[in-house]
């Protein structure tokens, strides 16, 4: 089994939490050993059209609360799908479903 880490240079990674359920995009990501315990870090993506007060913090996950992460090959990526998510939301479209085995729904 390769037990190698993922290098995620240059890549933002979108982290599902399982309790209590969130998500958090972060980029300049690495793993990291605290105290001989192995966490996912990052910074907090800014959403120039949602600021938040956690923008830019510094985020140390432990694998154990993620849920899935999904990776975004840039940040430029990474904002323009929000950009056009947040766009179809605001025309009134109904969010996509998530994909199951069998398709959609």
């Amino acid at each position: 089994m390769d037990e190698s880490l993922p290098d995620f240079t240059g890549r933002v990674v979108v982290v599902y939490i399982v309790a209590p359920p969130t998500s958090f995009a972060l980029e300049q990501v690495r793993y990291e050993r605290h105290v001989g315990k192995l966490y996912l870090v990052g910074r907090q993506v800014a959403d120039p059209q949602r600021p938040t007060w956690n923008d830019g913090a510094t985020y140390h996950i432990a694998p154990e609360h993620i849920a899935y992460f999904a990776v975004f090959d840039s940040a430029d990526l990474y904002r323009s799908r929000i950009a056009a998510f947040n766009a179809q939301m605001a025309a009134g479209a109904t969010p996509p479903q998530p994909r199951g085995w069998f398709g959609r729904g």
